[in-house]
């Protein structure tokens, strides 16, 4: 009985675990999806390029516009995605 009544805690546990984890990921997706809102679709191809690792040329290149401009761009969507998060926190 000890044994059963260990190994449904472990069970337990996991589970827990578990639900924490798919939680977790779902308020991160909500968190992420609520700050790409506030984006243009334009801005948000960029920015999800950019968040893939897609250097500020690859961009521009595929873009087909300056460096300078996606330069400008992604700090104008990191300003709009930080008032955006920061209003989130207010209310």
């Amino acid at each position: 009985m000890e044994l059963l009544k260990k190994c449904l805690e472990n069970v337990l546990t996991v589970l827990n675990k578990s639900l924490y984890y798919a939680v977790m990921d779902k308020l991160q997706s909500d968190i992420v999806g609520f700050a790409l809102s506030c984006l243009t679709d334009k801005q948000r191809r960029r920015y999800v390029m950019y968040l893939n690792g897609a250097t500020l040329t690859q961009i521009a290149e595929k873009e087909q516009i300056s460096v300078v401009t996606v330069h400008l761009a992604i700090k104008s969507i990191k300003k709009k995605i930080k008032s955006r998060l920061e209003h989130l926190k207010t209310t």
